[in-house]
């Protein structure tokens, strides 16, 4: 068999096992309308497949005097699991991110202009928004949130950096966006820390129910 027909092979047969999983996994209509999200969606390559395009961008910008913006996203949450088969049990967790990675790359992708560049790095999205100032860059992260968060019923966390003014290089937007959304994460932990110990405090002053006795 040579290296071709074993590869077309190898292919048919991933192919029809995933198809059946799929099957198996989505008993209703609507869910089978995900089963393109786990086959196939948007490219999405990971940070270190997408340097070369984010960097090239970064000297277009440079050299032409071009605004340039990075945003650092991140869905919140676990993704929803789903009612697999004993044996795919192990799987399951893993499925159930690459589908949700997939149909988040989906919606982001769906608000990039040609030429930005949309990247994943450990459980976040990078995206490099070519002639893209600040109010463009925000304006578009809000409408890719509220998406988000419609479809997952989760917050979407971001952080910014811009070009030329808060950064000049790839590395800096990179490191200064991670910064800003790894900054948002802990305020937003301690925000729900005081509101729990707001509600525990607010629990324990009141006073017991009175109870009254016949005399």
């Amino acid at each position: 068999m040579t290296p071709a027909v074993y590869e077309f092979v190898l292919l048919s047969i991933t192919s029809g096992i995933a198809i059946l999983v799929a099957r198996r996994v989505f008993a209703t209509q609507d869910a089978l309308n995900l089963l393109p999200i786990i086959l196939g969606g948007p490219e999405c390559k990971s940070f270190e497949e997408g340097q070369s395009a984010m960097y090239r961008e970064v000297r277009r910008a440079r050299q032409g005097e071009r605004p340039l913006s990075m945003i650092a996203m991140k869905i919140e949450g676990t993704p929803r699991r789903y009612d697999l088969e004993p044996l795919l049990r192990e799987a399951q967790g893993t499925l159930a991110k690459q589908i949700r990675k997939n149909r988040a790359a989906q919606i982001i992708t769906q608000h990039l202009n040609e030429g930005d560049v949309l990247a994943t790095r450990d459980d976040h999205f990078v995206a490099l928004l070519v002639e893209t100032d600040e109010l463009k860059a925000k304006h578009l992260a809000a409408q890719v949130t509220a998406d988000l968060e419609e479809e997952f019923e989760e917050e979407v966390r971001l952080g910014y950096t811009f070009f030329p003014h808060e950064e000049v290089t790839l590395s800096g937007l990179f490191e200064g966006a991670e910064a800003k959304l790894a900054a948002f994460e802990i305020e937003a932990e301690h925000a729900e820390e005081d509101l729990s110990h707001h509600e525990y405090v607010t629990n324990e002053s009141e006073p017991a129910p009175t109870s009254f006795t016949d005399s």
